[in-house]
């Protein structure tokens, strides 16, 4: 497994190594430079990758530092691991590692371009080890060759140039103010940018361990984004993320425009978008998000008028009489009928709502409301006589009516050139004009 603990006579280093074209920039393009110390500051950046000092193009033929240690549209990236060995069945001693045609991604990624191996590649290792105060590293190969122990610069060798070698001893990593029983992070990177050689040999006492990952899951049924404070994690995509141990991490949870931030689970807690982690070891981070209910709108009625009625909505929510307010959704269309009593006539909508007839749609864009008139019909006198006549406005119609009796309808509608024809077999009660 990828750092082994301190009993085992070996130890195994995963890291990413990042392919690229051959651009006659960074890759291929330069001579050899040589030795160049200098190109990168002297502390590690706050994306755990080397940034370029301003001789970095002119002394190291470097032109697009940030792009080689990050993920990016120039560069496929794929793990690798190594392993050192300190050629005895027991733990401690010197752990090397040598390869001196070290091509590990071959006939792979962009592959090799025409060429017989694959030039063109970086490869960066983020670990961490146990300080005791007798740890030293060496390291010889090339191209450019830059390690960082608790951030600060210990390895210079860049440039494109031939095999080249640097030691670090106890007592430089004593200079750097480290302390015993702590753990400091160890990070490694390289770049191999011309043909025809790849050297890569190291040999340490460190016993170096895969630094602790945080990882962030979002749960709930709404959406968002986890971003940390120093970067590494944009979840999103990126959800994970190694730390050196002890490394204090900052989360903060955005939500999408439709859902809201409801609290951290899990090894982060509370309400607050953002929130600190201390990573001591593996740790994980829930960030729950819940959908927002789209935004509703109250709908009221009103009965107005001297009559008596009902309105009732379509979909439910309206019976008015009784229950004339509801909430619906931004949006709805909502279609009101209404329904007169026997004694009373429907006489059309206003406010929100138009039209003089039964049904009615109106549109929840806003809070709205619709008024529906219903009028009392008259009281009337006793009788009509069967051929007498009398105006009224009926639901669908209004006009003359003549009460005839049904059994000489045939005969009598031939003489009747006006009005509408009421058929009844018995007078009306009462006629029916509003009152």
């Amino acid at each position: 497994t990828a750092g082994t603990a301190a009993h085992a006579h070996t130890i195994e280093l995963t890291g990413t190594v990042r392919d690229f074209k051959a651009d006659q920039r960074d890759f291929e393009g330069p001579r050899s430079t040589g030795v160049q110390t200098g190109c990168v500051q002297n502390t590690l950046g706050a994306k755990r990758v080397p940034v370029a000092t301003n001789v970095a193009q002119s002394k190291c033929a470097i032109h697009n530092l940030p792009d080689w240690y990050t993920d990016n549209q120039r560069n496929r990236a794929m793990p690798i691991t190594i392993t050192l060995d300190n050629g005895k069945n027991a733990p401690g001693g010197i752990y090397r590692y040598e390869n001196t045609k070290f091509f590990p991604i071959d006939g792979k990624l962009f592959g090799n371009q025409g060429r017989g191996h694959n030039y063109h590649f970086t490869y960066a290792i983020h670990y961490t080890f146990a300080y005791t105060g007798n740890e030293t590293f060496t390291f010889k190969g090339d191209d450019d060759v830059w390690v960082f122990i608790n951030n600060q610069l210990v390895v210079d060798l860049g440039g494109l140039h031939r095999a080249a070698t640097q030691e670090v001893t106890s007592a430089q990593l004593a200079a750097l103010g480290l302390k015993k029983g702590q753990v400091y992070p160890f990070d490694f990177f390289f770049a191999e940018r011309h043909t025809t050689q790849s050297n890569f040999i190291i040999e340490t006492s460190m016993i170096l361990q895969p630094p602790p990952n945080l990882t962030v899951k979002k749960v709930g049924n709404g959406k968002g984004t986890i971003k940390s404070t120093p970067p590494g994690i944009d979840c999103g995509t990126d959800c994970t993320e190694s730390y050196p141990k002890g490394e204090r991490v900052t989360l903060t949870a955005t939500p999408a425009l439709n859902s809201r931030f409801v609290g951290w689970r899990g090894d982060c807690m509370g309400s607050r978008p953002s929130t600190t982690v201390i990573v001591n070891a593996a740790k994980t981070c829930q960030a729950k998000f819940k959908k927002r209910s789209p935004p509703k709108f109250t709908l009221s009625v009103k009965n107005v008028g001297n009559g008596k009625g009902v309105v009732r909505s379509t979909p439910p929510g309206i019976d008015c009489g009784m229950d004339c307010k509801e909430s619906y959704t931004k949006g709805k269309r909502v279609t009101l009928t209404a329904t007169p009593d026997s004694n009373s006539l429907f006489g059309g909508w206003t406010g929100a709502c138009k039209g003089s007839n039964l049904e009615t749609t109106v549109l929840l864009n806003a809070a709205k409301t619709c008024k529906a008139t219903f009028d009392k019909i008259k009281g009337c006198s006793p009788q009509f006589d069967i051929g007498m006549t009398f105006n009224a406005k009926f639901p669908d119609r209004e006009g003359k009516y003549y009460i005839i009796p049904a059994e000489v309808v045939d005969a009598i509608i031939k003489a009747i050139n006006t009005g509408t024809i009421l058929v009844i077999d018995k007078p009306p009660v009462c006629q029916l004009p509003i009152e």
